[in-house]
């Protein structure tokens, strides 16, 4: 089986954060030249992840709303304890705590998804739609492509090595890539 593998530019604005990558998915499908085969969409970074699911305000309000409340970013978290915690540890973690982004990660399920392509189309529902949520700081996914295996890299931080501020200021912002992985179908 051939891969093609295709990465896109991200960018989130930090917090709980949507966006609809559709279009960047179906662009990826279309380039590759695949008719029937599978898409594998994925984040690398642990408080990211992408979903299938509906686009609509209402219905974003309504997610943001259940997950703040599961998974409040005011409360104690063993992961942010820096007197604590000895595995793990990156220089920039100390400076914001993003234990309830891991928390929130987790409830999201799987880093990725796989949608089947048929007659080179995505075979999504009427209103279904490819979803990049981000639970913590802002990021900026940086992207090429290349006809090879897929691959996976941390999101790197650019923050300064310095003890966290107890008010949780918001995180600068992240590099890393999204991979979109298209098995080829090989011509008979």
């Amino acid at each position: 089986m051939k891969v093609f593998q295709h990465e896109r530019q991200l960018r989130t604005t930090g917090g709980l954060a949507v966006r609809d990558i559709t279009d960047e998915v179906v662009e990826a499908v279309r380039e590759s030249g695949v008719v029937d085969g599978i898409a594998c969409v994925y984040s690398p970074h642990t408080t990211c992840c992408v979903r299938v699911n509906e686009f609509e305000s209402g219905f974003l309000e309504d997610f943001a709303s259940m997950l703040k409340r599961l998974v409040p970013s005011e409360t104690y978290y063993a992961h942010d304890d820096w007197d604590r915690r000895t595995e793990n540890i990156c220089p920039e973690d100390m400076d914001f705590g993003n234990g309830h982004s891991h928390c929130m990660a987790m409830l999201l399920g799987t880093a990725g998804e796989s949608i089947p392509v048929r007659d080179g189309e995505l075979c999504l529902g009427t209103w279904q739609r490819v979803l990049f949520l981000s639970s913590t700081a802002s990021a900026t996914a940086a992207g090429s492509s290349r006809s090879s295996a897929p691959s996976s890299t941390a999101l790197r931080s650019a923050a300064p090595a310095s003890r966290r501020d107890s008010r949780r200021p918001r995180a600068p912002a992240r590099e890393g890539r999204l991979d979109v992985a298209l098995p080829r179908t090989c011509p008979p």
